[in-house]
């Protein structure tokens, strides 16, 4: 997203050898110009769209979505999504301060077709924004040709965020460790926890065919 009002990091996903969808985190600060920060993603937006492109944008978008009414321009932003076919998947409150209201600053939105879609909010106080989640079930395919998804059968999201949040609280911070080891260490008990309520497992011949069906 070539702008000077946010900061963004993309990524294109190969999905099999016809599909690929397009990830994005952004982040737009509080002093960058909200109007034209919105014209760069609408002007993206309708770009994937003329594209049939999917897409997965998420990030720290300093546009609180509970002050979300029709004739204001967060109402506005929030319409624009709408229009080009994606909603907010996250919806309760992520930043919280003793200073300010709850605030809802942290979005997710989603264009994928045929994809099962579960976003939710970890409670987990590492700093005054909660992380938020977004899991897919959806193929992938390996060079074998093994097909892998997601077993989703006995997800229970309550369930998980309550394991995830046992295995996140024990976690400190301030050993003063490099960022990036951090970060690789909640991947790693991020990705155990997903693995024991949602395990991979291979697609059966008939999901793949349908798959294929579905193009």
């Amino acid at each position: 997203m070539p702008s000077s009002n946010c900061e963004s990091l993309w990524v294109k996903i190969k999905i099999n050898s016809r599909k690929f969808m397009y990830l994005g985190v952004i982040y737009r600060q509080p002093n960058y110009q909200f109007d034209n920060f919105e014209k760069d993603l609408n002007d993206l937006l309708t770009n994937f769209n003329l594209n049939n492109n999917e897409y997965i944008i998420t990030g720290d978008f300093n546009t609180d979505l509970l002050k979300s009414i029709p004739d204001n321009k967060i109402g506005r932003y929030h319409q624009n999504f709408e229009s080009h076919g994606c909603k907010p998947l996250i919806t309760e409150p992520t930043r919280f301060s003793s200073t300010v209201s709850p605030s809802l600053l942290d979005h997710i939105y989603c264009k994928l077709r045929n994809t099962k879609q579960i976003a939710g909010i970890a409670i987990f106080d590492v700093s005054d924004h909660l992380p938020t989640f977004l899991l897919l079930s959806t193929s992938i395919n390996r060079k074998s040709e093994k097909q892998i998804i997601r077993c989703m059968k006995n997800f229970n999201l309550e369930n998980f965020l309550i394991d995830l949040d046992e295995a996140l609280s024990p976690w400190n911070f301030n050993t003063g460790s490099a960022v990036h080891n951090d970060f690789y260490e909640f991947i790693h008990i991020f990705q155990t926890i997903i693995n024991k309520h949602a395990p991979l497992r291979k697609m059966s011949q008939r999901e793949k065919q349908l798959q294929a069906n579905r193009g």
